[in-house]
């Protein structure tokens, strides 16, 4: 399994899930669900039960559901991903897409397109490819 990996901060500016997320279009049609998350900020704008319960829930084998409408909306708040797994799965429920960060440090982008490491590679600086990579998401 390949995938790509960035910094999340370039010359002082923070790339944040937003930026990842309109690198790729559009991924409405698959069903998120969220792994391992900690935040740095207050999640209530997506969840209302607050950031603890939310990072709690994605630790549990089939972590938190949303939809790509709330990637947007968490996207859009002043919280910053410290952790997280963001995986998408189709109807089959197979993995698709996923957007992982790590400590705060490094985005990682794993997809079935081959084209979408191509477009991170074009958005983004300091971008490697890696045959290394966090262990590959689980059936949905």
């Amino acid at each position: 399994m390949h995938a790509v990996r960035m910094p999340c901060w370039v010359d002082g500016t923070l790339i944040g899930l937003g930026e990842v997320m309109r690198c790729l279009g559009d991924r409405g049609s698959l069903h998120w669900r969220l792994f391992w998350a900690e935040f740095n900020g207050d999640v209530r704008a997506v969840w209302p039960q607050g950031t603890l319960a939310v990072e709690d829930q994605s630790r549990e084998p089939a972590g938190v559901r949303l939809s790509w409408a709330e990637m947007v909306a968490l996207a859009d708040t002043d919280v910053q991903v410290i952790d997280g797994d963001f995986v998408g799965f189709d109807d089959a429920g197979l993995p698709r897409s996923r957007i992982l960060m790590v400590d705060s440090g490094h985005w990682w982008v794993w997809s079935v397109e081959p084209a979408d490491y191509a477009r991170v590679r074009e958005t983004f600086v300091r971008v490697a490819t890696e045959s290394h990579v966090p262990p590959e998401p689980a059936v949905g």
